[in-house]
């Protein structure tokens, strides 16, 4: 029964690690993102943006970017 009990565990466990991982897969940080912009805008710029409503989640004082919610907004604005 343990045994039974510590593969489920692990099941649960990778499964919930895969979940964190594709989170992270679309999510790009600050220095990714303007790699993605070429370096044409500077940090300032990008700060501006985000308090202009460009989609972002903040993480332990950092900010990451959703890649295609961002190409989107890019688009729009």
């Amino acid at each position: 029964m343990n045994l039974a009990n510590k593969d489920n565990s692990v099941i649960k466990n990778g499964s919930e690690a895969e979940k964190v991982s594709t989170l992270f897969d679309n999510l790009m940080t600050m220095d990714e993102l303007m790699a993605m912009l070429k370096h044409q805008y500077c940090r300032r710029t990008i700060y501006r943006w985000i308090g202009q409503g460009m989609p972002n989640k903040r993480i332990r004082s950092r900010f990451w970017f959703p890649k295609n919610e961002v190409i989107l907004w890019l688009e729009r604005n």
